[in-house]
């Protein structure tokens, strides 16, 4: 996940802006599925809209075998590196 924040600042008239960047990664592990489970979850539609074509929050759950790094990145945001 890439996140840029942009914060602007006007001081005496003028306009500034100030940016942080940074990336988060996150690496997530599944058990092996059968063709007749991939067929069967990918007739759910859940895949279709996500990127990766899971939600670890969703169907795909119970395959998962685990996760190296942030939860809360997988779901959509890294959210206490932005917090740092």
């Amino acid at each position: 996940t890439g996140v840029t924040l942009i914060r602007i600042k006007k001081e005496s008239g003028h306009f500034y802006q100030e940016s942080r960047t940074f990336s988060e990664g996150t690496d997530v592990s599944f058990y092996p599925m059968t063709e007749r489970e991939i067929c069967d979850y990918i007739a759910t539609g859940e895949p279709m809209d996500k990127a990766g074509a899971y939600g670890i929050q969703g169907k795909a759950a119970i395959f998962v075998k685990g996760i190296r790094g942030d939860y809360n990145n997988v779901v959509g945001l890294p959210i206490a590196r932005l917090y740092q």
